[in-house]
């Protein structure tokens, strides 16, 4: 098998991946959004658990095992909105509601989305290609006639 055959093989079963993951994340069940006025009257009634806050998104552990998603104000504390929004000091309690605030994350550290959004996911596949190709000698002797 030739160097042009396995490259075009390699591209063939990465754009199956591709599809593959594309399809998969479709088909994953989305997760149930509430707002923080639901929030807020879910701790009033003491159904809420757990609190896991990554920067504005929140994660909602429930009574029941159940978890929903909800987000916050980036330029002010959960806990904040949530006193503005009538919930009681003991019902933020540690004993009552576990609160835990995840650091920011790789993707957040350098910031890829930005790059992602601004060059386009095409560029990124574009210049992964380019490499791949390069990798497995395609341009060998083309390059230098």
């Amino acid at each position: 098998m030739g160097r042009g055959s396995r490259l075009i093989l390699l591209l063939i079963l990465l754009l199956i991946v591709i599809v593959f993951t594309i399809e998969f994340r479709a088909g994953a069940p989305q997760p149930e959004w509430i707002t923080v006025n639901e929030l807020a009257d879910e701790l009033n009634h003491g159904y809420v658990t757990r609190l896991v806050i990554d920067e504005t998104e929140v994660q909602v552990i429930l009574t029941d095992g159940s978890s929903v998603l909800t987000r916050k104000e980036r330029d002010r504390t959960l806990v904040e909105q949530l006193l503005d929004l009538g919930v009681s000091e003991e019902m933020l309690s540690s004993d009552r509601v576990q609160i835990e605030v995840k650091g920011p994350g790789l993707m957040s550290t350098y910031n890829l989305i930005p790059l992602l959004a601004a060059g386009g996911v095409g560029t990124v596949l574009g210049a992964v290609l380019m490499l791949l190709a390069i990798r497995a000698g395609y341009f060998r002797g083309r390059l230098n006639p």
